[in-house]
């Protein structure tokens, strides 16, 4: 009896092998898909050698799981695969992993050097004692539900939430706002400029800070690895009212207060200390 039903055993064992490889393969091919429209913001006009060294990926990736079904098949079915067939598979992997390598040194150039600008170095002008700062964003048409907290992806827009909010103390007596933004560039009098063109249009009502939750890069400007890096600085004495919204944007915090988390607050209220913030009305 056992005879007869481990042979059957090894062989569905065998089956769901080869169909969880190949529901591997076919969801990296998937998020390849899903993926591709992105290469078009890396490259722009390019994008040839983006979908190349995706599609090396693919294979490089692809062609040993190829290889492991074949090697299963050959042990449970007693099937094999020619010796012309195999070299020929080994050939076209090392092919992939040459063209792979080679458009990843194509992209990686036009990452190569880094510049930043200093856009806004310049006092706030409010009149309160209370500094109030949240994020705003708009809504997005997103292609292939690629939108979440972090990322979105439009038709004609790359969005993304690469910004630093920093705060610490002021020498002086106003709140000051410094903002640098950064980016790559296959030169830095290129990043530089690349840096130099990110939009960043931060507003103020009255007492309230409004910074833009995400960056756009358009397929004409180029994904640089744009970064806005805003710092705030809170006269000693003032205070500053922290929205929910910013913690996900957290940069360097200069604080006094050991117990209680900056990112955490939800609309807390911190004043500024000689040697950094204090919540002043945490639980």
């Amino acid at each position: 009896m056992l005879r007869k039903v481990l042979p059957a055993v090894i062989k569905t064992i065998g089956i769901v092998i080869i169909v969880g490889l190949a529901v591997s393969w076919f969801a990296l091919l998937a998020a390849m898909f899903y993926g591709s429209p992105f290469l078009d913001f890396v490259l722009p006009g390019r994008a040839f050698f983006s979908y190349l060294g995706a599609f090396n990926l693919f294979m490089i990736i692809g062609i040993p799981l190829f290889s492991i079904v074949l090697g299963i098949l050959r042990m449970f079915f007693q099937t094999r695969l020619s010796k012309g067939w195999r070299t020929a598979l080994g050939i076209f992997w090392g092919i992939n992993i040459a063209g792979f390598f080679l458009s990843a040194a194509l992209v990686g150039k036009e990452f190569e050097f880094d510049g930043a600008v200093t856009k806004v170095n310049t006092p706030l002008d409010i009149t309160s004692d209370t500094l109030e700062v949240s994020m705003f964003s708009k809504d997005y048409d997103t292609l292939f539900g690629i939108d979440d907290d972090h990322v979105k992806l439009t038709e004609n827009e790359f969005v993304f939430d690469n910004i630093a909010v920093s705060i610490k103390r002021a020498e002086g007596s106003e709140f000051e706002f410094i903002q640098v933004n950064e980016a790559r560039g296959i030169s830095t009098q290129l990043a530089q400029e690349l840096a130099e063109n990110i939009e960043f249009d931060y507003r103020i009502e009255g007492s309230h800070l409004f910074l833009p939750a995400f960056l756009e890069v358009t397929k004409a400007e180029k994904f640089r690895v744009q970064e806005v890096n805003v710092t705030l600085l809170i006269p000693e004495g003032k205070f500053i009212r922290i929205h929910r919204d910013v913690a996900r944007h957290q940069g360097e915090i200069q604080k006094k207060d050991t117990e209680n988390s900056v990112w955490a607050s939800d609309g807390n209220v911190w004043v500024m200390e000689d040697e950094g913030l204090v919540c002043v009305d945490c639980d």
